[in-house]
């Protein structure tokens, strides 16, 4: 028994190199050649037209599978809403990347919007199949998830303002300030650990009204979710800090389908190559002006 399609490819060139040769009858035909006939042909089958027959179905199987496969695999993923990379509409500038990233894989898929803890635990314990876009996990009880190694997506985060009075340009600087950031973000609650005067909000929402209403001064979030969210609002005089970090976002993938990262990977670099994933991202503060 062949064991996989990459042995099925073997056994169909080991074959197709074999010279295969019928019985040649060298007189003229007797009676009992005419009593063997039935036998020679039978024999003429199974010299010539048996191996024939096998190489066609090895054909069919090498190459009809891994079609099969690709069109009946489908991801149930799970992403966190930060507009306007990932939207209710599933528009966004992430939405769009991972669509294509799919389609070039020819991988079926659709994604859940919940939390980044669910999401990123649900696709643990196998209640998703994966997540659409995270920075480099850091949690012990998250590395068993397979990182697509190849950067999906890649923000600026860093303070948002609306007093031109505030300037931040190191990571001490923020210490001069009351400042805000979502709850979970383990990488701010690092960085801003020794902060005298830190708080902590449940979504985005929350803390760009923490910051319109006055209750902080600086909010700690990605540039282009500050944007959006303010642009909903009205509201077009916030300010970004000149201390700015680049989040590269992974997609990751439950371990049952890590066969499928560096499929996901070549679809996504090929995005790069020909120029897809730029014209995607051009309007955003990763591929468009700075801010």
């Amino acid at each position: 028994m062949i064991a996989s399609v990459a042995a099925f490819k073997k056994h169909i060139a080991k074959l197709g190199g074999q010279t295969i040769s019928a019985p040649i009858i060298s007189h003229a035909p007797s009676d009992h050649d005419a009593l063997q006939g039935p036998q020679q042909e039978r024999a003429f089958f199974r010299g010539v037209m048996g191996p024939a027959l096998i190489i066609a179905i090895l054909f069919v199987i090498a190459f009809a599978l891994p079609a099969a496969h690709a069109q009946e695999t489908r991801l149930h993923l799970a992403t966190s809403l930060y507009p306007p990379n990932t939207t209710p509409a599933k528009d966004g500038y992430i939405d769009r990347i991972v669509t294509e990233a799919f389609a070039r894989a020819d991988i079926a898929f659709d994604y859940e919007i919940t939390t980044a803890p669910r999401g990123l635990y649900g696709a643990l314990a196998g209640e998703f199949d994966g997540y659409v876009a995270a920075p480099v996990l850091k949690a012990p009880a998250l590395q068993p998830l397979v990182r697509v190694p190849e950067v999906v997506f890649s923000g600026k985060g860093g303070g948002v303002y609306l007093n031109d009075a505030v300037k931040i340009t190191t990571v001490a600087d923020f210490n001069s300030y009351r400042v805000g950031y979502i709850k979970g973000w383990r990488f701010v609650e690092t960085l801003l650990a020794d902060h005298p005067d830190i708080f902590a909000a449940t979504s985005a929402d929350l803390l760009l009204e923490m910051l319109f209403q006055g209750r902080i001064d600086v909010a700690y979030m990605r540039f282009s979710q500050a944007r959006e969210l303010a642009r909903q609002r009205g509201i077009n005089d916030i300010r970004f800090s000149d201390y700015r970090v680049n989040n590269d976002l992974f997609m990751y993938l439950h371990p049952e389908h890590a066969d499928l990262a560096p499929v996901m990977a070549a679809a996504i670099r090929s995005m790069k190559e020909d120029g897809t994933f730029q014209n995607i991202v051009a309007t955003s503060e990763f591929g468009g002006p700075k801010e």
